[in-house]
């Protein structure tokens, strides 16, 4: 339940300009982030105070080489391993505002205008204390977040060359090659009891569309809607991906679904992505979408494959 419960938290939120307004108690200041920040000449603020609200900006500050300035995040935060030795502020809902301005932060960030930021934002205002927001709703927003951070905290010797390896390794997955073939239609399993997946999620959908294939609930209108058996029947997608830790869960989800005559778990199209990779907007997700792109590949040439022989490629 941890793993939807914290999906669908990230699944709601909503999509905020990664600009600063900055208000000193002396005097009102305003400025952005350059469109390039890579090649700006604007003066950096340089923040040497950080405290990251999310585990996926945690990820991005750490990337951004400014790690170092993270001074606490809040507890589901615990990569890079370095992350897990930071304090403690809540866990990305419920805040402890007291202990947050205890510690004087030059920037907050954060993925949810939540009650709690809502409610400080004319102390943060009036201490001068910035308060970003970030949420990708692309790949490609992520390595563009990393120059934003090397920018902010005057780290772009390291968040650049971090950012165009990133780029890098996405222009190699988007293979003319593999938008010629077959679409792959996928399910995304985020819990089992009940059983729930993912809907019309953009950055997920950016996924799926680099590996050429699509989400079996992209219609939904549900951020994460309960799946029924009969109803993923009838749906019959051609890969299930489960976001279970365990092996012996793993094992356990496919047979679930070969007892209920799934053709994608009968035929062994059956994977497993760790939910830190692919439910985080942060570098590692592009480690999960060069798996995802993998597993899909794979069951792209096994069903060419079959069908070259005549087969059935939901025969074991």
């Amino acid at each position: 339940m941890g793993i939807v419960h914290k999906t669908r938290c990230w699944l709601i939120s909503a999509l905020l300009p990664f600009t600063v307004l900055v208000q000193p108690a002396h005097a009102q200041q305003t400025f952005s982030i350059p469109d390039d920040p890579c090649s700006s000449t604007a003066p950096s603020p340089s923040f040497q105070r950080a405290i990251s609200l999310a585990p996926h900006l945690t990820e991005l500050l750490y990337a951004a080489g400014a790690g170092d300035a993270i001074i606490a995040t809040v507890s589901s935060s615990d990569y890079p391993q370095a992350a897990t030795t930071l304090p403690r502020i809540g866990d990305g809902i419920t805040l402890h505002p007291e202990r947050l301005l205890e510690l004087q932060p030059d920037a907050i960030f954060a993925w949810l205008p939540g009650s709690t930021l809502a409610s400080m934002q004319p102390t943060l205002e009036r201490l001068g204390i910035p308060l970003l927001y970030s949420r990708p709703t692309r790949l490609r927003d992520i390595p563009q977040e990393i120059r934003r951070l090397g920018w902010l905290f005057n780290t772009r010797d390291i968040a650049c060359p971090v950012a165009q390896q990133l780029d890098g390794r996405l222009d190699a997955l988007a293979s003319p090659a593999r938008k010629d073939k077959p679409t792959v239609s996928v399910y995304l399993e985020l819990g089992h009891d009940p059983i729930y997946t993912i809907g019309n999620d953009p950055l997920i959908a950016d996924v799926l569309a680099t590996c050429n294939a699509s989400n079996s609930y992209a219609h939904s209108t549900v951020a994460a809607p309960q799946v029924l058996p009969e109803e993923l029947l009838r749906r019959n997608p051609q890969v299930v991906i489960v976001s279970q830790p365990s092996a012996l869960t793993q094992q356990e989800r496919l047979h679930y679904w070969q007892q209920h005559q799934l053709p994608a778990a009968i035929a062994g199209h059956f994977f497993s992505i760790s939910p830190d990779l692919l439910y985080r907007p942060g570098p590692r997700l592009i480690d999960a979408t060069e798996q995802l792109c993998g597993y899909v590949d794979h069951v792209r040439a096994n069903q060419h494959a079959a069908a070259q022989h005549g087969k059935s490629p939901a025969k074991p």
